[in-house]
């Protein structure tokens, strides 16, 4: 990292956890104004719109969750599942 940088980092870590959030997400906005799509590229979503629709997902799951309108499955048996596909999948080679 060049010094000018090494000056920016050192600033932006002296600021209190709220506002280093805050312009990360200026940074990550900035990114997406050049066109270039990039790697973590949002589609023109700012990250605090994602995060508010994960959120939201969140939620709608949760209260389909409560309604009785889905079912949770255990961890145990999600894992279990698991390691018996990615064994069978190692069979396979």
């Amino acid at each position: 990292m060049n010094t000018e940088l090494e000056r920016i980092a050192a600033e932006a870590l002296k600021l209190n956890a709220h506002d280093r959030e805050h312009l990360v997400e200026v940074l990550i906005d900035s990114l997406d104004q050049d066109g270039d799509p990039a790697p973590g590229d949002f589609g023109g979503f700012t990250s605090a719109e994602i995060q508010k629709s994960w959120l939201d997902e969140a939620e709608r799951r949760v209260q389909l969750i409560r309604d009785g309108q889905r079912k949770t499955i255990p961890a145990d048996e999600v894992l279990a599942n698991v390691r018996e596909r990615l064994k069978a999948s190692r069979a396979l080679r």
